[in-house]
């Protein structure tokens, strides 16, 4: 039985953000705390980059609209 496989193309800075989150969220698991301290810093990079990546999009597709009227 073949296996259909299909690739999607994420952008870096998706990539980087999601992993600095998830790095984070399981930092503030470990009950130590510089693990906790380090675990805010990281979670809470990941999700800036998180957010000006998809403020950047809105911001690209807001502008894409505006010409194809």
């Amino acid at each position: 039985m073949a296996r259909m496989t299909k690739y999607i193309d994420v952008p870096i800075t998706i990539t980087v953000g999601v992993t600095l989150s998830l790095c984070g969220y399981f930092l503030l698991v470990i009950p130590n705390p510089i693990c906790t301290a380090c675990g805010w810093y990281l979670l809470d990079a990941g999700m800036g980059i998180l957010g000006s990546e998809a403020l950047t999009r809105w911001d690209q597709y807001n502008r894409d609209q505006k010409v194809k009227k």
